[in-house]
C-alpha cells in the first residue's frame, strides 16, 4: 500500500516508485507527490554509444561499496555489467570500502582496465576529481552514470539531468 504523507515529498531518480510502494499509480497524481521522475537509464543504449565511442575498450571496472548493503542501483549494476559482457568487454568489479582511501583501493585494478565506470557511487561520486586525475595518469577512461561525477571530471556520462527532458547522455 502506498505512503499517504501530510506534507509534499519531491522524489527525483526513484528506480520503480510503483514496485516499491511509494506511489499507487503514474497515472493519477497522489497528494504530497511533486515532480516525480522515474524514467531509468537505458543501459542498453548507454552500451551501444559506448562501444562506437571506445570500440578498444576490453576490461571495465564496476567498482561498488562493499561496506553498504543493497543501495537499490544493484539491479542497475548488474544489468549494465550482464550488457558489457554480452557485448565481449570483461567486467571485473572490485569491492571498495568508503572507510578507506578510495583512490588507493582503485590503484591495482587500474592498471588492467581500460574503463573505469561509476553507477551511482556516492564513495566514488565524493571522489570524482581524485578518481578523474588517477584514471587519466593510469590512461583509463571515467565513465559515470551520474553527472555529479561528470561535472567533477569524468571523461564520458550518462545520467538523469534533472530536467523535464529527462536523462542526459553525453562525452566531456
Amino acid at each position: 500500500e502506498a505512503h499517504q504523507w501530510e506534507m509534499p515529498h519531491v522524489l527525483l531518480g526513484v528506480q520503480d516508485p510503483v514496485g516499491v510502494g511509494l506511489i499507487r499509480n503514474y497515472e493519477i497524481p497522489q497528494k504530497g507527490v511533486l515532480n516525480l521522475h522515474a524514467a531509468p537509464l537505458d543501459y542498453e543504449r548507454c552500451v551501444t554509444v559506448f562501444k562506437e565511442v571506445v570500440p578498444t575498450a576490453k576490461v571495465v571496472l564496476l567498482p561498488h561499496d562493499a561496506s553498504r548493503g543493497a543501495d537499490g542501483f544493484d539491479a542497475d549494476r548488474d544489468n549494465l555489467a550482464r550488457l558489457l559482457e554480452k557485448s565481449g568487454i570483461i567486467v571485473r568489479r572490485p569491492a571498495l570500502n568508503r572507510e578507506g582511501d578510495v583512490v588507493e583501493q582503485l590503484l591495482p585494478y587500474l592498471a588492467e582496465a581500460d574503463v573505469l565506470w561509476s553507477v551511482n557511487e556516492p564513495m566514488l561520486q565524493i571522489h570524482a576529481r581524485r578518481i578523474s586525475k588517477i584514471c587519466a595518469k593510469n590512461s583509463v577512461l571515467y565513465c559515470a552514470s551520474e553527472l555529479a561525477s561528470v561535472f567533477q571530471g569524468a571523461d564520458m556520462g550518462w545520467g538523469d539531468s534533472g530536467s523535464i527532458l529527462g536523462n542526459y547522455a553525453g562525452v566531456v
